[in-house]
C-alpha cells in the first residue's frame, strides 16, 4: 500500500515493514513533511521493519540536517520502540551521509534490539530483510 508517491518521495507498507524512497532533490518544505509522513505511517502500522533508501535524495541543507537531528530525531527515536530492524541505503552525497548516519545510530542506541546495516544498493539490503521481512518483498520493489 501507498502513503505517498510523488515525484521525490514514495512511502510504502509492506506487512510489518515501512519503505521510506527519497528519489530526487526536494525543498525543506516536502523534506519536512515527508520525514513526518513516515512517522506518521509508522505510528499508524506499528511497523516493525523500516527500509530508508536515500541512495537518490538530493542534497540536504544545513537547516534540515539540524532539524532532523533536533526535531524530528527525538519523535523518530519515540516512533522506534518497536523497530526491530532497520536497513538503510546510504545516500550517494557525502553530506547527506552524515545526518543520516546520526539519525540510525542514536536509535540504534536507544533500542539496542534494533538491528540496523547501512547498503550501497537495493539488493544488499533486500537480501538482509528477507528473514524477517516478507517474501514478496523483491516481487513489489522497495526501490531501484
Amino acid at each position: 500500500m501507498n502513503t505517498a508517491d510523488n515525484n521525490y518521495l514514495k512511502i510504502q507498507i509492506h506487512d510489518n515493514m515501512v519503505i521510506m524512497e527519497w528519489v530526487g532533490h526536494v525543498d525543506t518544505i516536502d523534506y519536512r513533511l515527508g520525514h513526518q509522513v513516515f512517522l506518521d505511517t509508522v505510528l499508524k502500522t506499528n511497523s516493525s521493519v523500516w527500509f530508508l533508501n536515500y541512495k537518490q535524495s538530493g542534497d540536504i541543507t544545513y537547516e534540515d540536517s539540524e532539524w532532523t537531528i533536533h526535531d524530528w530525531l527525538p519523535k523518530a527515536i519515540e516512533a522506534a520502540k518497536n523497530v526491530e530492524k532497520i536497513s538503510v541505503i546510504v545516500p550517494e552525497n557525502i553530506f547527506n551521509k552524515i545526518p543520516v548516519r546520526i539519525i540510525t545510530s542514536k536509535i540504534s542506541a536507544e533500542y539496542p534490539q534494533a538491528e540496523v546495516a547501512f547498503f550501497n544498493n537495493v539488493e544488499e539490503a533486500k537480501q538482509w530483510l528477507m528473514p524477517t521481512a516478507l517474501p514478496n518483498l523483491s516481487a513489489n520493489g522497495a526501490g531501484k
